[in-house]
């Protein structure tokens, strides 16, 4: 069932910021198990695995550690979410030729909207993983130091 209605640019940016603060959400803390890992080697602490990991992170910072650097990406990814899903509606809008509704979109087409969308995202989500994962693989001192936030994240880089 299509809508003749061309959608509110809005609608996109709303969607958008409620699907990346959602996936950051339930994501989190597996991806910062997952970067704590990958860093193995050029962090001061090594993990056997997954398991080990959680509960080595867990049993040392509090459970709140796999949480660590979420805000740069609960408000990035839904910043860049929006930019996705606005920039491919853009796209849509310009390849959809007149009285076309979205069902007469032809796979080249869309495939085309797609790669602008992401292309569009790309420019704010790089700076954000590389916000987010600088700050996930940051333990706390055991001489009393602690970890840095978002913004001297930004000062150093």
């Amino acid at each position: 069932m299509a809508s003749d209605k061309p959608s509110l640019p809005w609608r996109h940016f709303v969607a958008g910021a409620i699907s990346g603060c959602a996936e950051t959400l339930i994501s989190f803390p597996a991806d910062t198990l997952k970067v704590r890992l990958q860093a193995h080697g050029t962090v001061p602490v090594s993990f056997a695995g997954p398991m080990d990991c959680m509960r080595r992170t867990v049993h040392g910072e509090g459970w709140r550690a796999l949480f660590k650097g979420m805000s740069t990406p609960f408000f990035g990814y839904g910043g860049v979410n929006s930019l996705i899903f606005y920039s491919f509606a853009f796209a849509e809008s310009y390849a959809l030729e007149k009285n076309q509704t979205r069902e007469d979109m032809t796979i080249g087409k869309s495939l085309i909207c797609g790669g602008f969308a992401g292309a569009a995202g790309a420019t704010l989500l790089c700076p954000v993983e590389l916000i987010k994962s600088r700050l996930q693989v940051q333990f706390i001192d055991t001489r009393g130091g602690s970890s840095q936030g978002p913004a001297a994240v930004v000062r150093h880089i």
